[in-house]
Formats: structure tokens, sequence, C-alpha cells
């Protein structure tokens, strides 16, 4: 009701109004057609107008106005908010899962690499043991026995290789290894070998 007779200049009474009155006049000075969007504060609040433009010609190719037609986006434009909002939110909770990630992989590291040195020095003294054993007993020892001596110093080597490769696991993102062709024949004899089980 409050615009019926009146200029649009006449109601532009906010920035929206004003840039609108703005759009129309660049037609019709331009001739060229426009397209842009409003914001306007209604009393049930702020309504997005996408606009287009044109410029209205008589006959003889004279401007004599502008025809706008408006295509009301105010739920287009609340669904691509809510939408950046969440990619925002996702974004965020990428970073920090990321920064946690990177502090759990540092940590993992310094574990690997303090349990690796600090299991290897009682590795050592039982390896040391088991070799003083085989050279003070050497030829005594029943054969059972030196079979389980054997195992022993076997065991002590293949835990050694293990702390080993627990450390070049805990870095194994860090660095790019070349491919290499595995034998799953000897892999698995090896865990069995490692396994010992009973006959």
């Amino acid at each position: 009701a409050d615009a019926l007779g009146k200029r649009y200049d006449e109601l532009a009474s906010n920035s929206a109004a004003n840039r609108y009155v703005a759009v129309q006049r660049e037609v019709l000075a331009t001739g060229q057609r426009m397209r842009a969007e409003f914001a306007f504060p209604l009393s049930d609040g702020e309504h997005v107008y996408d606009v287009r433009l044109e410029p209205l010609r008589a006959a003889d190719g004279t401007i004599i106005g502008v025809t706008s037609v408006a295509l009301e986006i105010t739920e287009l434009k609340q669904v691509q908010a809510r939408l950046q909002e969440l990619n925002d939110t996702l974004e965020r909770r990428i970073a920090e899962r990321t920064v946690e990630l990177e502090r759990s992989n540092r940590e993992l590291e310094r574990f690997a690499y303090v349990a690796s040195h600090d299991l290897k020095a009682p590795l050592r003294a039982i390896d040391s043991l088991s070799q003083w054993l085989a050279e003070d007993l050497a030829g005594m020892l029943p054969p059972p026995a030196q079979v389980h001596l054997d195992k022993l110093r076997g065991r002590v080597k293949r835990l050694e290789l293990l702390l080993d490769d627990l450390l070049l696991y805990s870095r194994a993102g860090l660095k790019r290894y070349a491919p290499e062709m595995v034998d799953p024949a000897a892999l698995v004899a090896g865990i069995v070998d490692l396994l010992s089980p009973p006959p």
C-alpha cells in the first residue's frame, strides 16, 4: 500500500532500495541489461531477490524505461549460508584433527624410539649371557639343551630386528620407500618360527 503511486526513488529508504535505483539508472544510461541481488528488510525479516533488469525500448529504439523481473531467493541464500557454516565447521574440525594426528604421530615416533633403544640394552645383555653360557658349556650341554640355547639366541636376534622394524614403522609416513617384492612363504615361515609352536 505504501508503494502505490510512488516512484522507486521515493521509496528508497534503505541501502538495498538505493542500490536498486542506482542499477536502474545504470540500465537507463547504458542500455545494457543487468542482474543483481538485493536484500530488502521487510516486516517479517530480510528477503533476498535475484533481479534482472532490461531497458524498455520504444518502436524507434529509444529507451523509455526499465523492466525488471525479481525472483525471491531468500530460502536459497539461507541454505547457502548454512552450507557455508557447515563447511567452515568441517574445515575447522579437519584442521583440529590434523593437529591431533600430527601430535599423536610425533608421540608414537618418540615412544618407538625410546622403546627400541631401551629394550635393546637388556636384549644385548641376554645375548651376551647366552653366548658366555655357550662358550663355558661347549661340549658339555646335551643336544636338546644346545638346541634351546641356540633358539634363545635366535629369538634375541629376532626381537632386535622387531624393535628396529618398530622404529622404521613409526617413521613410515615420513619417507617414500620404493616398492619391494615380498615372498609370502618366507614371511609365513618367519612368523611360525617366531611363534615356536610345539610339534
